[in-house]
C-alpha cells in the first residue's frame, strides 16, 4: 500500500457512490457532516494522532463519493409529445460551443432546467449561421428523437451516460434556416471559461501545422479531439493497433503525471505536495480535455 497511498481513499470513494446508488446513503444526510469530519481529521493530524486522521478520511471520502452520485444522478426523463417523423420548434439556450465536421454543426440546447439536446444542422450551400456561443438564446425546427441503446448484448449503456448529462434527445434540423436568434441571453456557467480556453487551444494548434493530417492527430492525441480524424486514417491506426494513442486516456496522464513528478523532484518538493500538485495537475488535464 506504500507504492499506491490512493488506492485506500479511491475505494472508500466508490463505496460512497455505490452506497448512494443503492439507496442506503444520500448526500443530504451525510453533507452537514462533511466539514466537520475534514476539521476533525485535520485537528486529528496535527495532534499526532494518525489512526483517527486516517478514520476521519476515510469516511469524508464516503460522503464525498455519495455526494458525487447525488450530483450526477439522473433527473426523470422529461416528455415531449412528438413524432419522430414531424417537425418541432424548441427554444433554449445554448450550452456548449459548437463543433463543425465538414457539413454538419453539433451544439447542446437546454430547452428547460435539465432538459437537454444535442442539435445537428446539416449545412446547405451558402447557408448563414446565427451566433451560437454559450448563453445564445435561439429557435430551432426540425426532428426530434429520444436517445436510445442499440440494445447488444454488453454494449456501452450510453442512454444512462447521456442521461447524467441531462441530455435526453438529438434533433435534426436541415439548414440554416431551421435556426433563428433570440433577443436576450442566459446566464453562462464559469465553467465555460475552461471550453473557451479549449477552444483557443485547438485553434492554437490548428495554427502550428499547415498539414490537415498532422493537425488532426496532434488535435486527437493532445485535447482528445477526433471530429477531424477522416475514419481513413482511424483504421490505420486500428489496424495498427495504435488507435489508444487518439484517445485521451490514463496512458496520458500517466505520462504528463510521471514527466511533472521528475520535474518537481529536482525543486525537492515533499511527497505531500508532490501528490497534491501532479494530483490536481491530472485531474485538470482530465476536465480540460472533457473529461
Amino acid at each position: 500500500m506504500g507504492r499506491s497511498p490512493l488506492l485506500v481513499p479511491v475505494l472508500f470513494l466508490m463505496l460512497g457512490i455505490a452506497l448512494a446508488r443503492v439507496g442506503w446513503v444520500e448526500a443530504q444526510d451525510v453533507g452537514w457532516a462533511l466539514p466537520a469530519l475534514a476539521a476533525l481529521g485535520l485537528a486529528a493530524r496535527r495532534a499526532g494522532a494518525r489512526w483517527g486522521a486516517r478514520v476521519s478520511g476515510l469516511v469524508l471520502a464516503v460522503g464525498l463519493g455519495a455526494a458525487v452520485e447525488r450530483i450526477n444522478r439522473p433527473t426523470e426523463v422529461p416528455y415531449i409529445d412528438a413524432d419522430p417523423r414531424e417537425a418541432v420548434v424548441l427554444e433554449g439556450c445554448v450550452v456548449s460551443w459548437p463543433r463543425q465536421e465538414d457539413q454538419r454543426v453539433q451544439f447542446v440546447l437546454e430547452a428547460a432546467r435539465k432538459a437537454r439536446l444535442r442539435v445537428s444542422v446539416y449545412l446547405k450551400a451558402g447557408d448563414s449561421l446565427p451566433e451560437l456561443r454559450p448563453g445564445a438564446r435561439i429557435q430551432v425546427t426540425g426532428k426530434l428523437r429520444p436517445i436510445r441503446n442499440f440494445q447488444n448484448p454488453g454494449a456501452f449503456d450510453y442512454e444512462a451516460y447521456a442521461a447524467r448529462q441531462h441530455l435526453y434527445w438529438t434533433m435534426s434540423v436541415s439548414g440554416a434556416a431551421g435556426l433563428k436568434a433570440l433577443p436576450g441571453s442566459c446566464p453562462v456557467s464559469w465553467t465555460f471559461g475552461v471550453e473557451t480556453l479549449r477552444r483557443k487551444a485547438e485553434e492554437r494548434i490548428r495554427q502550428l501545422s499547415s498539414d490537415e493530417r498532422v493537425r488532426a492527430i496532434l488535435l486527437a492525441t493532445l485535447m482528445g479531439e477526433r471530429d477531424a480524424l477522416e475514419r481513413s486514417w482511424k483504421e490505420q491506426f486500428r489496424v495498427a493497433g495504435t488507435y489508444h494513442t487518439l484517445v485521451v486516456s490514463g496512458l496520458h496522464l500517466t505520462v504528463i503525471a510521471g514527466a511533472l513528478l521528475a520535474v518537481l523532484r529536482v525543486f525537492g518538493l515533499g511527497r505531500g505536495w508532490l501528490l497534491l500538485v501532479v494530483g490536481a495537475t491530472a485531474w485538470g488535464y482530465a476536465w480540460f480535455t472533457g473529461s
